[in-house]
């Protein structure tokens, strides 16, 4: 066996068998990762496995070997009658490389793919991969984090010193003092990762090196460095040891009754409880983010403010929006300052029919007013016709079906999504009583959509009907100008439907009654 640059040349003699000639050979190795000097035992080694390109048919190879390990081979001549014999080198020799093994490669992609914020503390989530070439087996990772803090302007001309090369008056054991150290170890069938937990606000500095067992030593690779920015959750920071004890978070938050204003468009009120505290209030903080707007484009916007009272009013909100509140407060005695931790509160804006109809809001007929409207004007249903069908459940009882039917809008460059139909009775004493519902378009028939209304139809009553286009506009729905028509249901008669003899079973019970009593107080008087 002969080692070059970073090849075992392995060499072999011809099988003196006159019977039969060797049709190919094979070789196995196996190795031991082990310093020079450092005394092995023969169990150290690994398992005998096929040589990469092992078999061949001349008397040589070349292995590709690895520095820091110790090689072993043998070779096994295959013929037609098998395979021969093992045949190992001289007294077991083995053979390694003459360079030494270098440190691993740093590791690649690191990156933050996880974040989290709760109580006023972070925990992130780190993610990289392990070095791609690499002498010796990546045996586990170093993570370091240190928070970074504003350097002060007198250190400005210290921190210039240490560039060029020169000792700064800053000393080197305050910042082993800021500085974190973990180990995980590599995990060779799943990704790796790491998570950060109690992190307070700010920026840190990060950086990860993946380390390499060789004897009793270990060699570290060059870490690889990241910078991450850690909101702040809550007022101020945390420097004092007594600012940290948190103090009760604010109760009772809820939002008034929508009110609107051409001026100051859709107004919502937050109110929330003054905190109980022994400690001066100093302030309120009051932050906001929406979520799921239709109205706007953005997805996501925020903002915050100071106050000293315990309400808040939002002005000009977007309709159809959720809004996720945050409300915090400070506390100020003698010596410092208390800070509490925020409590949260979500409610709904609901779109704008619906805030005009729960909420009456009558003084402001234009608020559901669009620029969309004049392109609806001309998408209103067509030919809407009301019919009445009586249908026999059985022998004895009718029911009464309202047979809905209109055309598709004339203008075909709007196309509705839904269709809107509502109805109820105009009598006095079902002014209250409405019923509403929402039905998908689909092919017409004739070109008639139709609805039937069966459970709730009642006879001898006027029912007003409408029906409106809905549509998909700017990322919102829009409804087109109703179309009403009344129709009135006929009289079935007697036993025509299963609430009139309800109605006669209750009046015979009432009869019952009567007599009954009429009876008890005639025998009392006897």
């Amino acid at each position: 066996m002969e080692v070059a640059n970073d090849n075992i040349y392995i060499k072999w003699k011809k099988s003196i068998s006159p019977t039969s000639k060797p049709l190919s050979y094979v070789v196995f190795s196996r190795y031991v990762i082990s310093p020079l000097h450092k005394p092995i035992h023969k169990d150290d080694y690994s398992d005998w496995m096929t040589a990469p390109s092992s078999i061949t048919h001349s008397q040589q190879i070349s292995f590709p070997a690895k520095p820091g390990r110790f090689y072993k081979f043998y070779v096994k001549a295959v013929s037609e009658d098998g395979a021969s014999e093992a045949s190992y080198a001289k007294e077991g020799q083995a053979v390694r490389l003459i360079r030494e093994p270098s440190s691993p490669g740093s590791v690649k992609d690191l990156e933050m793919v996880g974040k989290l914020t709760e109580d006023g503390k972070n925990t992130i989530v780190l993610k990289w991969k392990e070095p791609i070439d690499s002498d010796l087996p990546i045996d586990s990772y170093k993570i370091k984090y240190q928070k970074m803090k504003k350097r002060r302007k007198n250190r400005q001309r210290d921190w210039m010193m240490d560039d060029a090369g020169l000792k700064s008056p800053t000393s080197e054991r305050r910042r082993r003092k800021r500085r974190h150290e973990a180990r995980v170890s590599h995990n060779e069938d799943k990704e790796q990762k790491y998570t950060l937990k109690n992190l307070s606000a700010g920026s840190f500095e990060i950086s990860v090196s993946a380390i390499a067992k060789y004897g009793h030593s270990s060699l570290e690779s060059k870490p690889n460095t990241i910078v991450v920015d850690l909101p702040q959750t809550s007022l101020g920071s945390f420097r004092h040891k007594d600012r940290r004890n948190n103090l009760p978070k604010v109760t009772g938050l809820t939002h008034s009754r929508p009110l609107y204003d051409k001026k100051d468009g859709l107004i919502f009120n937050i109110t929330w409880e003054a905190p109980k505290t022994r400690r001066k209030l100093k302030a309120y903080k009051v932050k906001w983010t929406f979520k799921g707007c239709l109205k706007t484009a953005t997805t996501k916007i925020s903002g915050h403010v100071l106050r000293k009272k315990n309400y808040h009013v939002f002005k000009n909100l977007p309709f159809q929006c959720n809004i996720n509140v945050e409300v915090s407060y400070e506390t100020k005695s003698k010596k410092s300052t208390f800070y509490s931790l925020p409590a949260n509160y979500e409610f709904s804006t609901g779109s704008c029919m619906d805030v005009k109809m729960v909420y009456l809001l009558k003084d402001s007929p234009d608020a559901c007013s669009d620029n969309n409207s004049s392109k609806t004007e001309k998408a209103v249903p067509e030919d809407l016709r009301i019919s009445n069908v009586v249908k026999l459940r059985n022998r004895k009882q009718k029911t009464i079906i309202l047979k809905i039917q209109w055309k598709p809008p004339s203008n075909k460059n709007l196309n509705p999504y839904k269709y809107r139909v509502s109805w109820n009775p105009v009598s006095k004493n079902d002014e209250e009583e409405k019923s509403s519902a929402e039905y998908r378009v689909v092919k017409a028939k004739n070109g008639l959509n139709t609805v039937t209304i069966e459970n709730s139809v009642r006879q001898k009553t006027n029912y007003r009907v409408s029906v409106e286009s809905i549509f998909k506009l700017d990322g919102r729905l829009v409804f087109s100008r109703p179309v009403v028509r009344q129709q009135k249901t006929p009289n079935l008669g007697f036993g025509s439907s299963a609430e009139e003899e309800e109605e006669e079973e209750e009046m015979e019970e009432e009869k019952k009654e009567k007599e009954k009593e009429e009876n008890q107080s005639f025998n009392k008087q006897l």
